[in-house]
């Protein structure tokens, strides 16, 4: 039987995916350093943005993201934090995509720009194009000891708990790079271990416990940290030493619960 063909409703195309979501993209004072940081798209009702760069733990902007994108432009951060704010803004009140782009056009200073997402291209879907790149995890980076750094010196200035102990940083050839002083003769030691893989935990947990306490460092913390490891929850095998990844939430409550009383 044949379908009537009145009762066929034609209805609107509606273009791909990738002709519907723009990009924004930032641009370091370097040149040639530019990266995707997030989408922008219009939903049925409003404008939409997201982006993996923006987050934060208890209001505190989360600097990771960041850091480990643009290795090369860690220096930025604050500038970048204060770009997001603006973006963020602009968002809020804009209806289109193209209202985004002249607005980025309109403030060269912010050095955002957003671009219609074309696609993927050799085999790069979206996520891998907002992700940090891959080398950094393959040797101890200089940039990953930094961002690490600047996660704990963010938490120190910003979290009631926290704030006010002193913050140490630790150079040199040693895989510790920050000592938060909770009170004299109290620290939380904080250890990038950039090869170590979530098979190594338990033992790399049970070292840093007895290295403590065969230094006579009764009050001492250890809080490890394992780049290539990406926990669900936090993992404190001993009452000295917790192992996290590189999620600030993460790195954040171990801070917290190492320092605590």
């Amino acid at each position: 039987m044949q379908s009537d063909p009145s009762a066929i409703v034609a209805r609107p195309s509606r273009p791909p995916a990738s002709k519907r979501i723009w990009l924004i993209w930032y641009e370091p004072s370097m040149p040639g350093a530019m990266r995707a940081i997030g989408a922008v798209w219009r939903g049925e009702r409003r404008l939409h943005w997201a982006s993996p760069l923006q987050r934060h733990f208890e209001g505190i902007f989360d600097p990771l993201p960041f850091m480990l994108r643009f290795p090369d432009a860690q220096p930025e951060l604050s500038h970048f934090e204060a770009a997001i704010e603006w973006l963020d803004a602009v968002c809020f009140g804009a209806s289109d995509p193209a209202e985004i782009q002249r607005a980025c056009a309109s403030e060269p200073s912010w050095r955002l720009h957003c671009l219609r997402y074309e696609g993927p291209r050799r085999g790069a879907d979206l996520t891998s194009v907002l992700g940090p790149p891959a080398s950094l995890f393959g040797r101890f980076a200089e940039p990953v000891r930094a961002a690490v750094l600047e996660a704990i010196e963010h938490l120190a200035r910003a979290h009631p708990r926290l704030r006010g102990m002193p913050l140490e940083s630790v150079h040199g050839a040693s895989m510790e790079v920050a000592r938060l002083h909770v009170t004299e003769g109290r620290r939380v030691r904080v250890i990038v271990h950039p090869q170590a893989t979530r098979s190594e935990c338990t033992d790399l947990a049970l070292v840093a416990d007895d290295h403590l306490r065969n230094q006579h460092r009764q009050g001492d913390r250890a809080l490890l940290v394992l780049p290539r490891y990406r926990p669900r929850k936090l993992l404190q095998l001993t009452p000295r030493a917790a192992v996290v990844g590189l999620q600030f939430d993460m790195v954040a409550r171990a801070l917290l619960q190492l320092a605590a009383p």
